[in-house]
Formats: C-alpha cells, structure tokens, sequence
C-alpha cells in the first residue's frame, strides 16, 4: 500500500513538472503575454523556442533599467511585474516578492499576481505563505489544476509532511 501511495505521487509529481515545462514553453511563445514562472519552472532554465536563453536578448543595462524604473516608478503595473519575473528568474524570490507585493497592491483581484506570490513563496520554501496565496487564488478560480496541485505540494514538502491533507488537496 505505501509503495502504491509513494509511486502515485511520484509519477504525479513527474507529470506536473512535464505540464508545468509546457505552459512556460506556451508563455513564452507568446510575446504578448508576459512571462510568469511557475513553481516546478524555476528548477530548469528558461529557453525560447529557439533554444536560446529568454533573457539572453536582455542587456544587464536593460536590467537593471527596469529594475530602476520599477523602484523609481512604484505605480506602473507592467514594470513592477516585469521587475518581479527578472528577480524570479535568477532565483532572488525575497526580490520578486517586493515588486509582486506593490502590483498586488495596483491590482489586488489580478489572479496572476496572486498565483506568482504564492509560487514565489513556494520557491522560497515559505510553503505556509505559499498556501495562503494559493487558497486566494483558487477562491477566484477553484477548478485551477495547477493551482491545486502547487497547493498540494505545499503540504508535501513542508516540515514535517502532512502528506493526508496532499493527497486531499490532488483529489479535488
């Protein structure tokens, strides 16, 4: 029974990683959507179709432009996320998590903002504030899979494991 319970979620844990790679892939793709990493992304490089690196084609002076302009212009919605995601890329989740907290403030029922918190947070090992902003967003969409299944993990991988409230979370 524990080996079928531990091969379950291993091979779910598998398939989500597989699911979470091909939404990045489609985001990516698509210029006009901007780019928001989910949770399992952050443990594999960022590439475009092309398989150059999504940054490559940024300038660190580009950077740290943007970066500027976010602190220096704390209204601007788009910078502020465009700011968030550079920080997120690099693995600096304290970082994003400052510009993402002032474009929840410009924009507190915006879903992906909440969603990206609560991976921020996930991907910071935070798997309680993770929780809370994930329980947010699927308040504004319930039937989100990737949400709920981002929830689950949060149970599975913080100390110690609550490995029953997982399960219940992927059963939904």
């Amino acid at each position: 029974m524990v080996g079928l319970l531990a091969g379950m979620i291993i091979g779910f844990l598998f398939t989500n990683s597989i699911n979470q790679r091909g939404n990045l892939q489609t985001q990516i793709a698509s210029p006009s959507a901007p780019v928001l990493v989910s949770p399992t992304a952050g443990n594999s490089p960022l590439t475009n179709p092309g398989g150059a690196s999504a940054q490559a084609e940024m300038s660190m002076a580009d950077v740290q432009a943007t970066i500027e302009q976010a602190r220096s212009d704390p209204d601007n919605f788009e910078v502020q996320i465009k700011a968030a995601q550079l920080f997120y890329q690099i693995r600096r989740f304290d970082q994003a998590l400052l510009f993402l907290e002032q474009a929840n403030k410009l924009r507190p029922d915006n879903y992906e903002v909440i969603v990206q918190m609560g991976n921020a947070n996930y991907d910071a090992g935070r798997y309680e504030q993770a929780e809370q902003w994930y329980n947010a967003a699927l308040r504004k969409k319930p039937d989100d899979v990737n949400v709920r299944t981002d929830l689950g993990l949060t149970f599975f991988f913080r100390q110690p494991p609550d490995i029953d409230r997982a399960i219940a979370e992927y059963r939904r």
